[in-house]
This record gives C-alpha cells, sequence and structure tokens, in this order.
C-alpha cells in the first residue's frame, strides 16, 4: 500500500468516525426533542385532568375513569395526536362550562320568552280546567266567579314558582376570587299577572257573552 493510498484510506476513517459522531449527536437531540415533547404533553394531560376534576366538582358530576390501552406507533406522530386530544378535551370542556352557566330551559332564548312560554303553559293548562269546571257547574252556579278568577291567579303563582328553576344556571357565577356568588334568578311577575287578567277577560266573555 502506497503512502497515498494509506492517507486516502485514514481520511475516508475520519469521515466515517465524523459522520457516525453527527448521526449519534443528531439521535441525542431527536431524542431529547422526542423526550420534552412527551414531557409537556403529559404535563398538558396532568393539567387538563386537573381542571376535569374541578369541572366535575362544580358540575356535581362523578369524574370519568376509563382504562386506556398503551398506544402504539411513531413518537412523533403520537405526540401530534396526543396534543390534538387534549385540545378537543379542553374545548368540549369549556363548552360544557358555558353551557351549564345558561338556565336549563330553553338556555339560548331570553328569558321573556322563556318567561312567555312558562306562563302561557300555566295559562292554557288553567282555561282547560276552567272550561271542565264550568261545564260540570253551569253558568248559573254561585261558584262561577271562583272558577273564572281563581284558576289564572293559582296558575300564575305556580308559574312564577317555576320560573325560579327554569331560569336558574346549573353553575353558579363565581367572582375573581373563584367563589360562587348568589344566583339572580330573573323574574316577571306582572307579565304573569297581565296573562292571568286575560284569562280572566277570556272567561268572564265567555260566561256572560259567549
Amino acid at each position: 500500500m502506497s503512502f497515498t493510498d494509506y492517507a486516502d484510506a485514514l481520511h475516508r476513517l475520519r469521515e466515517d468516525v465524523e459522520r457516525g459522531a453527527q448521526e449519534r449527536k443528531a439521535d441525542r437531540d431527536a431524542s431529547t426533542r422526542r423526550k420534552r415533547e412527551v414531557d409537556s404533553l403529559r404535563d398538558g394531560i396532568a393539567r387538563e385532568q386537573d381542571a376535569l376534576v374541578e369541572a366535575c366538582s362544580q358540575l356535581r358530576l362523578q369524574v370519568p375513569q376509563e382504562a386506556v390501552e398503551p398506544p402504539e406507533g411513531d413518537t412523533e406522530q403520537l405526540v401530534h395526536d396526543g396534543r390534538e386530544a387534549v385540545r378537543e378535551a379542553g374545548r368540549l370542556r369549556l363548552e360544557a362550562m358555558r353551557a351549564a352557566k345558561l338556565p336549563s330551559f330553553l338556555p339560548r332564548a331570553h328569558h321573556v320568552i322563556r318567561e312567555i312560554v312558562v306562563y302561557g303553559i300555566a295559562m292554557l293548562g288553567s282555561l282547560l280546567f276552567q272550561l271542565l269546571a264550568l261545564s260540570q257547574a253551569g253558568k248559573d252556579s254561585e261558584s262561577v266567579w271562583w272558577i273564572i278568577a281563581l284558576p289564572p291567579v293559582a296558575a300564575a303563582m305556580v308559574a312564577w314558582a317555576v320560573m325560579n328553576v327554569v331560569n336558574r344556571p346549573r353553575l353558579a357565577p363565581r367572582d375573581g376570587r373563584g367563589r360562587p356568588l348568589q344566583r339572580q334568578v330573573t323574574r316577571n311577575p306582572r307579565l304573569g299577572g297581565a296573562m292571568a287578567l286575560v284569562t280572566i277577560a277570556f272567561m268572564v266573555y265567555i260566561v256572560y257573552f259567549g
């Protein structure tokens, strides 16, 4: 072997050693990056689990306990899928919390619409009862004024009490320190009174002019 061949072989050996060192460094860097990504994903999962436990506590729900099979596949793809799953879980949790801050009945509707529906159902039931009672007692009965006036007033009072339930959100609002505030329930007794008067007037018309 000539000196030139020896120098070339030595140069190639040096290149192979340097290339191997670079590859090992790249592998170490990739392994370190994957470890950081996995640790970051674990931290995100832990934070989301803590938030889920707090949300379940506020909503008085049982914390879901499900066994999860260890995933298999490419680490980078698994980390990517895990981040997407954590983001989706957070989005769904926030949506559930926002929905819990709305009234349980017709949550997207204005409170006046809910009151009209509740008072309307109550007055419809009152009217059906009045017509049935009037058909049994007759228009000349001494109790006709009780039939005309009492059921709408009672229905308005019942509907007013029901409004305390249908207008109340499941989750109480909280102050800046996270302490629950007293729930303010919007109720309009004047609307119920007006609808009761309309029902009474309608029954008066039926009894005396119908």
